[in-house]
Parts: C-alpha cells; structure tokens; sequence
C-alpha cells in the first residue's frame, strides 16, 4: 500500500466502520477505546509516518502513543515510538484502513471478534470544527421522552449535561419529562474496547 496519501501530521479521527464510533484516549485515561462519535478533542488523533513506511497513532491532546499488549489491549501510554507503537497499514477494495501491530502482527479492532473485514476497518475523517457536528442520538429524535428507556434516560441526561446543565437542572428535567428521578444513573453500559487480535492471512 502507498501510504503518501494518508494525513500526516495532522489531527484527525480514526472511524471505526463496524462500531461506528471513533477511536479515543479519554482525558486522564490511558486506555484506548471507541465509545462516541462525538468528533471531540479527545478522538482526535495524529498519524506519523515512520521508517519502512510504517505509522504511529498519536494522541493530539496528550501527545501520547497507541501501543498493542500482549494482554489484548491498547492503552495512550508511550511519549516515544517503539515497535509496540508501530503499525504497518493495508487497505481494502473499499478503501477501508487495517492497521496491523508490528510487533505482535495482529490487526487493531473496535470489538471482540476476530473478522477482519468487519472490527478491524478504519475510516480517517478531518478533525476540528470543520467535522461534522455532534448529533443526538436517533433514539432522542424519534421518541417522547416519556417513551426513552433506561439507558436511553441516562444518554439524554449525558447530552443536558454537555450542554452545560447543572446536576439540579437535570434532575428536574430527568423528573418533570420522565417522571422518574435520575437515581440508579449511570446504567451498565456495553464498552467497546480496542484491542489487537490475531492477523488471518489470505
């Protein structure tokens, strides 16, 4: 694969094609995970590109490296690149990405199993306030609230509270539209976590 095409140097978002959502170092965290598509500063990451046309995921906010475990996790870790910070890339005939750990030779994907096609597609996307704008979720859109689930009441007070509500107003909010307090928050959620597996050759 030429990689001269690819943006870097710049800040940019790693978009997961199977999980839909984008890979992020949230602040004060270490491990690497895909859990929004929020288009914020803590997904936005820096491709550098290294010796034998090999690239490195950079963290913009924390000047910090992706680096693969042996354990099966990825953490923002490393101030200097090693081969744990090292990835070589391939692509797809739809011009999706596959990084793929130099050192342990597995491919980096946003879930748990092992189908490269899917978990271990990558899109990259410009970054900053020419992205797309946060949407809410469908859910929020399509239904009163009185109608929101559990989870779904708890997603809704998560967007109050970008927004710049108080936990008071919230709460008022949370008990005036969905006749229920807010106690109980946050439900369990599903995390998907980014980890390498093992690569499939073909």
């Amino acid at each position: 694969m030429d990689i001269t095409e690819l943006p870097f140097g710049v800040p940019i978002i790693l978009h997961s094609v199977h999980a839909g959502k984008n890979l992020e170092n949230p602040f004060g965290a270490m491990k690497a995970r895909c859990l929004r598509d929020n288009r914020d500063a803590y997904e936005e990451e820096i491709l550098c590109h290294l010796p034998k046309d090999r690239v490195a995921i950079k963290s913009e906010h924390n000047d910090r490296f992706l680096r693969a475990q042996v354990g099966g996790s990825c953490v923002f870790d490393s101030k200097e690149v090693g081969l744990w910070e090292s990835f070589t890339m391939e692509t797809d005939a739809s011009c999706r990405l596959n990084f793929v750990s130099v050192h342990l030779g597995k491919t980096l994907q946003s879930c748990q199993n092992e189908h490269r096609d899917l978990g271990a597609a990558w899109r990259t996307f410009a970054s900053g306030a020419g992205a797309r704008a946060p949407l809410p979720p469908p859910e929020l859109k399509q239904l009163h609230p009185s109608q929101l689930s559990g989870d779904q009441h708890f997603l809704f007070a998560l967007e109050l509270a970008k927004c710049g509500r108080t936990a008071d107003e919230i709460e008022t909010l949370a008990s005036c539209l969905f006749k229920l307090p807010l106690d109980g928050f946050p439900p369990t959620l599903e995390i998907d976590s980014v980890h390498p597996v093992p690569l499939e050759k073909q």
